[in-house]
């Protein structure tokens, strides 16, 4: 009997030093690790995008694993985009997805390796549906940090979104037309059109009238003068002829006129033999 005690007693013994020897050295107190978006808020007008980043912060103690799972209003927010590419965790057991009012970065670890201090686990894009009113976007509790297996503690920070309905367009003021008026139009108008349109104009208009008078009666004398003097010098055939007529007749004249001399003479002469025959 002595003996089976003692082989109890033994057993306990190495079962207790096997069970403190599996206990993490590390075991986070409550509220020293975060699961946090930013964002937390904002006032976002209908139709506008805007983007929230998941991260966790370990502070100085390890993470091997992390699973970062959101709930949304899908009433108010939709989806456009998500991305976990910056995401250190790279061995995933689920994938992540988002969509349809939740989101899940994936349940990834880190294989070799651990992480430190505040780690990107995704980042979300959502479209505002909504004109009014607000909404959040909050950690579930089936998020996780886990180091060597163990579940850390953390508390979330969540985020809480306004929604508006933009600003209507300013309408366009019109511009007034002025009314026709009635009133006659001033008396002192006239005079100053009708001396700036009619006093100079009959003197810019004689003018180059005269002158061009004088220009096309002055051409024809010019052209007369010519013409006159190649008439002249074209006469002197005919002045030679007329010369010789006039010489002709001159010559015929003197004989006209010797004539009747002759005839006396021949008279006289006749005469005189008559008195000598007898």
């Amino acid at each position: 009997m002595k003996y089976f005690r003692t082989i109890t007693s033994l057993l306990t013994g190495a079962a207790i030093a096997l069970t403190v020897s599996l206990t993490p050295a590390t075991v986070l107190a409550a509220g020293s690790a975060t699961l946090a978006v930013s964002p937390t808020g904002g006032t976002y007008t209908t139709g506008s995008t805007f983007s929230v980043t998941i991260s966790e912060d370990s502070g100085a103690n390890d993470v091997d694993s992390a699973r970062a799972q959101l709930t949304y209003n899908a009433s108010t927010l939709e989806v456009v985009g998500f991305s976990t590419s910056a995401n250190p965790f790279t061995t995933c057991v689920t994938p992540a997805s988002a969509g349809s009012g939740s989101i899940n970065t994936g349940d990834c670890t880190l294989l070799g390796g651990k992480k430190q201090g505040k780690q990107t686990l995704g980042v979300v894009t959502f479209k505002v549906l909504a004109n009014s009113g607000s909404s959040t976007l909050a950690f579930a509790s089936s998020s996780q940090l886990i180091n060597g297996g163990v579940d850390l503690t953390w508390t979330p920070v969540n985020g809480t979104y306004s929604y508006a309905a933009p600003a209507p367009a300013p309408t366009p003021t019109p511009t007034p037309t002025p009314a026709p008026s009635t009133k006659p139009a001033p008396k002192t108008q006239a005079p100053t059109t009708t001396a700036a349109n009619t006093t100079p104009a009959p003197a810019a208009e004689v003018k180059p009238e005269v002158k061009a008078e004088q220009t096309k009666t002055e051409a024809p004398k010019k052209a007369e003068v010519t013409v006159v003097a190649s008439k002249k010098t074209n006469y002197w055939p005919y002045i030679a002829v007329v010369a010789v007529a006039a010489a002709a007749i001159i010559l015929g004249r003197r004989q006209l006129l010797a004539k009747p001399a002759q005839k006396a003479a021949t008279t006289k002469r006749t005469t005189a033999r008559k008195h000598v025959r007898r």
